[in-house]
């Protein structure tokens, strides 16, 4: 090859228009194309493209693959994670989501229509996956936390009139009709969490009088009358999260007292007297939300240690000693719901990786007994604020707009057949990196960019990747600079770049590697 041409790729290879267009002149005959709607793409931009048999390898400054557009709630297959079965698409965040118990969601946020249908903040999905026509609330703010419990549906959020009533962000709603009951317990201020229990409904947040009482931050009101029980916990801050089990109230926030003894930040208490037990994981960190197992608590939030044990973010606590199992998946980072469904655990936030910095987008599902990820492979392109699962489904809510695609962190492989990725995952884990070039020689691929870990292991701005793993090889070619051009031709790689030494030797932008050895030829 002359040097002419490899200078031509070199600046066809820094280019992403030029790439992409190289990648689709190589792709398909030089026909009248047509869009393929249905096939996956990026979050970010695309600087190389190159096809090799069925598969298309690109890369670029993007974190997420998956399908084009699925609105901002979406329902999920619960072992999987890939999109399911029809559903609505929704045009804003999914704050709240819980199952209607016959298989369709009953969803609240801040959006204004649900597929074809005007719907203001809170909308009843059926299980046909077509919009409850004859329930509409219509929420004149969003709606931010529900909570079913028989023929009633709990709604809590900003919102000042719903279900043709005027209600202060707190409102009990009729699932035949929508419309709202006489239950009113005006909080003065915002409910965070509700949960209810044998005609009790226990609600938490930022509020000091509630249902005609004094109530700081955690109540108790009357499922009938709407006034506030006996029942005063006096915390001395904000309740974020909180669970009934039984005579026991779990309750999480930011407070360091509640229930007459001192708790950093969780607690239990005693459903009718509000005092709290001998229960205390002592968290050092906010706890922002929870859900009950058969036998465990599983919590989320700021904490670094919880229950006698280091525990990042997430933890499953013994519901009788209070001690941390060793359940630790340790997402990276962000965790705003958390949900438990048989032996199953799903997470979701805005983390990134979990599990020893395995990839992940937003949503993960995790074993209880254990904190390995399962089969599930689906992920959003943005931030999951609501999950809600039963054994047939998993409804996720967020402001996502994509949603049952998988992370790929700078570089992946579609699937020409059928537009999705394949299993090739390189897993670059530098934030605020790229891939900007691609090549393929042999057996392998190589990569060229702005990173330093790629593939599992450590490479500087250079690596040759296994071509079904996407995992790194033996071969370092350690470049001590960005690599933007990567050209295969036989037993070499030509390189260029911003480096000045890769190879094991000076090499001034422009280089040629070997490919058994990584090791710079005599070409200058």
């Amino acid at each position: 090859m002359s040097l002419r041409n490899i200078f031509r790729l070199v600046r066809a290879a820094v280019s992403p228009v030029a790439g992409l267009l190289l990648g689709a002149a190589l792709a398909a005959p030089a026909l009248a194309q047509t869009v393929d709607t249905t096939a996956w793409v990026p979050n970010g931009f695309v600087n190389t493209v190159v096809p090799k048999g069925n598969k298309i390898y690109i890369g670029g400054n993007f974190t997420y693959v998956g399908p084009k557009y699925t609105g901002y709630g979406a329902t999920l297959n619960p072992t999987t994670g890939a999109l399911q079965g029809a559903f609505p698409k929704v045009n804003g965040p999914v704050e709240a989501v819980v199952s209607d118990g016959s298989g369709g969601w009953y969803i609240g946020g801040s959006f204004t229509q649900v597929g074809t249908t005007a719907r203001s903040n809170i909308a009843h999905i059926l299980s046909t996956g077509t919009v409850d026509a004859a329930w509409d609330p219509n929420a004149n703010f969003d709606v931010n936390r529900l909570a079913l419990s028989g023929s009633t549906l709990y709604a809590a959020g900003n919102f000042s009139q719903i279900g043709g009533q005027s209600r202060s962000g707190l409102a009990a709603l009729v699932v035949s009709t929508g419309l709202a009951t006489a239950w009113d317990p005006s909080p003065d201020d915002l409910v965070e969490a509700i949960s209810v229990r044998a005609g009790v409904v226990y609600v938490g947040g930022l509020f000091q009088n509630i249902g005609g009482q004094a109530r700081s931050y955690v109540a108790a009101i009357d499922s009938v009358s709407g006034l506030a029980t006996s029942f005063d916990a006096m915390a001395d801050a904000a309740v974020w999260c909180l669970a009934v089990r039984g005579t026991t109230v779990y309750v999480g926030g930011i407070f360091s007292a509640i229930g007459g003894q001192p708790r950093n930040y969780l607690a239990a208490l005693d459903a009718t007297t509000a005092l709290a037990n001998s229960w205390n994981p002592n968290p050092d960190g906010a706890l922002g939300n929870m859900a009950l197992s058969a036998t465990a608590l599983f919590v989320t939030g700021g904490f670094y240690t919880i229950g006698g044990g280091n525990h990042f973010t997430t933890a499953a606590l013994d519901l009788y000693t209070g001690l941390a199992r060793s359940w630790n998946p340790a997402p990276y980072v962000g965790v705003s719901c958390i949900t438990v469904s048989g032996s199953r655990v799903y997470l979701g936030g805005t983390f990134t990786r979990i599990n020893n910095y395995k990839s992940i987008g937003s949503i993960a599902m995790v074993d209880t007994a254990n904190d390995q990820l399962t089969t599930w492979t689906g992920s959003a392109n943005s931030s999951v604020s609501a999950i809600a699962a039963t054994a047939s489904a998993v409804y996720a809510g967020g402001n996502f707009t994509s949603i049952g695609g998988s992370q790929r962190r700078y570089a992946a492989a579609i699937d020409a057949s059928t537009g999705r990725t394949t299993p090739w995952d390189p897993n670059v884990l530098n934030d605020g990196g790229q891939v900007k070039t691609i090549a393929l020689g042999g057996a392998a691929v190589y990569v060229g960019g702005q990173f330093q870990d790629i593939g599992g292991q450590h490479r500087n701005y250079i690596a040759q990747l296994d071509s079904v793993a996407g995992t790194a090889t033996a071969w370092d070619a350690h470049s001590d600079h960005y690599v933007n051009a990567l050209l295969a031709s036989g037993s070499k790689i030509y390189a260029g770049g911003l480096f000045d030494s890769i190879g094991g030797q000076k090499r001034n932008q422009i280089a040629a590697l070997d490919t058994s050895t990584a090791l710079a030829t005599a070409w200058i």
